[in-house]
């Protein structure tokens, strides 16, 4: 009887691990394909990615080179705590929507805040948008609309003001790009044009903006997401043994 709850045991044991690796490598995937749709996109931040090692001409602040220890085998850079990576652009236009990405984890959760972007010169108030603390590589991204006064050197920090070093794999500019509109029922009315030009960059502007503030949430409620499915695996497990030991104390 032992023997055979042993190896009952070590199935549940080997499925579990193998659902976890599963799950794993899907967000994994998930991820590079999220990196690779931002790198080809015409962006603004020369060796954003950190493929070329020599990165102290492109970017300033305080970092470390890590080769290899990024996403899939990429490239990445350590910042310490209460430093920042960050690129200037000297050439940001006025009145257009941009788009800042940045993909990176965090190494030391005791205490701190999340880490954040930071974006200053862009012709309004600096702004400062929290991120999240996550074990492994995460995108966080913020859009914003330029002001009529841009200044002659913009901004785009990741900072960190964590407990301990973050790791940053990249990070990017581009135009914003809206969401594609979702399909309507063609015997619904179709939603009304804007009446002129300001109404339709307000539109534009408005929904940068609420990207821009959701981007956090979104990245919160996909690891939400993935707690509740990790939480649900060890409920099928633990169910599956309870089941089994009253069976074999049934036959006992």
């Amino acid at each position: 009887m032992f023997k055979k709850k042993t190896i009952l045991f070590i199935f549940i044991a080997l499925f579990a691990v193998l659902f976890t690796a599963i799950f794993t490598f899907n967000v994994s995937a998930a991820l590079e394909d999220e990196l690779a749709a931002d790198k080809a996109k015409s962006g603004f931040i020369p060796n954003g990615d950190f493929s070329n090692t020599d990165i102290s001409s492109d970017f300033r602040g305080s970092f470390i080179l890590k080769e290899g220890e990024g996403i899939g085998g990429g490239n990445a850079v350590e910042v310490e705590q209460g430093s920042a990576l960050y690129y200037v652009m000297k050439d940001l236009q006025p009145n257009t929507v941009y788009t800042f990405s940045a993909y990176f984890k965090t190494v030391d959760f005791d205490g701190g805040d999340p880490p954040c972007i930071v974006i200053k010169g862009w012709g309004g108030d600096d702004i400062y948008a929290p991120t999240f603390k996550e074990a492994e590589y995460m995108r966080a991204e913020h859009s914003f609309m330029s002001g009529d006064e841009v200044r002659a050197e913009v901004e785009f920090h990741v900072w960190n003001v964590t407990s301990g070093p973050i790791m940053v794999d990249s990070i990017f500019l581009y135009l914003y790009e809206a969401p594609a509109p979702e399909p309507t029922d063609p015997l619904t009315e179709a939603p009304a044009e804007p009446e002129n030009a300001d109404d339709a960059a307000a539109d534009v502007e408005n929904t940068a903006a609420q990207q821009g503030q959701d981007s956090s949430d979104s990245s919160d409620s996909e690891s939400s997401n993935n707690i509740i499915i990790i939480i649900i695996a060890a409920a099928v497990v633990l169910a599956a043994v309870i089941i089994i030991v009253i069976a074999s104390r049934k036959k006992k």
